[in-house]
């Protein structure tokens, strides 16, 4: 079904006729990944995913998320492609996506058409129960007239690289940075990464590297409700079998720490909590002074914070204090081996500018830029 009367061949018609074309993949995209980097390779297209799909593919083939937890250049990419093949719904958050693809040619291709972009119509639209049979069909399209594949248009600018850690601005802390790399190297093969609304994710989504067999659980492009990953951590523990860390932050924590207690009520193994203590609801603060609202600290910081790890203990899970990160590092290689919950009370610098992204963008006065348009301390902090 294609609401616009599009076909696959319209479709390849557009993609040989770019000369900076984008594939942005999003969690619908899971059947069709084979296609989707074959797609790739033979347009000689960058890839990028929506937050949900973060874990679709790996480092060697996705340069990153766009949209919320985007980094520098997944920005740059979006500013110079002229045309983006979205296999995502272009949901709640990613609808801001259709702001920054103003300037694009965007070919859509998705399960439902409850799921097409409605504010921003794309340009051609495919409609299929099967998106992997839409994708195989564009590339037949593209092999009966494209020879060879295309090099690609970005070179080498995509390569990752490993910078030095980041110190922490005081001692007893840990720098963002730092906490993510840590928590990064102490991921078992098969982990599953569930990730709360917080600025933690948002670290998550542009710096964590994952390995083929990890999975990141997270919703933030629709329902993004806080503490929602604390509770889906529990199913995805028990429904996958396999070592389980959530990373949430501390107000989240507070919205339903008895989940904790579930947690050990069932007598998981390999289940760890980490929680981002960086004195309570610095996203939100981050996100009203992007709305151009001012308000006092005191309104969304916790002065003192509470001790979570006392906490945990008291609902009879292990708890853990990390003010370093080999310690945060040796806490979750130590949690997802260990035979009850375990709760990691991660000390995060509160001084560190929180990259808040685009979420509060079409609320505030910066409604009509996209999130590489504004020059603001959380931006600034994530160019940096």
């Amino acid at each position: 079904m294609n609401p616009n009367g599009s076909t696959t061949r319209s479709a390849a018609d557009v993609l040989l006729a770019a000369v900076r074309p984008l594939i942005l993949a999003g969690p619908e995209a899971a059947p069709a990944r084979a296609e989707i980097l074959g797609l790739a390779r033979k347009l000689g297209a960058p890839l990028l995913t929506t937050p949900d799909a973060k874990s679709l593919f790996d480092g060697r083939h996705s340069i990153g998320v766009f949209s919320l937890g985007s980094s520098a250049l997944s920005r740059r990419v979006v500013d110079e492609a002229d045309v983006v093949l979205a296999v995502s719904p272009l949901g709640e958050f990613s609808c801001r996506l259709g702001r920054a693809f103003r300037h694009l040619r965007v070919i859509q291709i998705s399960d439902s058409i409850a799921n097409v972009a409605h504010a921003d119509l794309p340009e051609l639209v495919l409609v299929s129960p099967c998106v992997a049979d839409l994708l195989r069909e564009l590339r037949a399209s593209l092999a009966c007239i494209l020879a060879k594949p295309r090099a690609r248009w970005l070179g080498d600018a995509a390569r990752r690289v490993p910078s030095a850690e980041t110190p922490s601005t005081r001692a007893g802390v840990i720098h963002p940075l730092t906490a993510i790399r840590a928590i990064e190297s102490a991921l078992p093969d098969t982990v599953r990464l569930c990730l709360d609304v917080s600025s933690a994710a948002l670290y998550a989504y542009e710096h964590i590297e994952l390995r083929p067999g990890q999975r990141v659980f997270s919703s933030i492009e629709k329902s993004a409700c806080m503490t929602e990953a604390l509770l889906a951590s529990l199913g995805v523990r028990l429904a996958s079998g396999a070592p389980t860390l959530t990373l949430v932050g501390d107000w989240g924590f507070c919205m339903a720490p008895d989940e904790l207690h579930t947690a050990v009520q069932l007598g998981l193994d390999r289940y760890a909590v980490v929680i981002w203590d960086n004195h309570g609801g610095a996203f939100i603060g981050t996100g009203t002074a992007q709305q151009g609202i001012r308000v006092p600290d005191d309104t969304w910081r916790f002065r003192p914070g509470p001790h979570f790890a006392r906490i945990a203990r008291g609902y009879g899970a292990e708890g853990i204090t990390a003010r370093a990160g080999e310690e945060l590092s040796r806490a979750v290689a130590h949690a997802l081996e260990a035979p009850r919950p375990v709760l990691i009370q991660a000390l995060i610098d509160p001084e560190i500018p929180v990259p808040a992204g685009d979420r509060f963008f079409s609320l505030g006065p910066c409604a009509n830029q996209s999130a590489g348009d504004v020059e603001s301390p959380a931006l600034m902090g994530l160019e940096s």
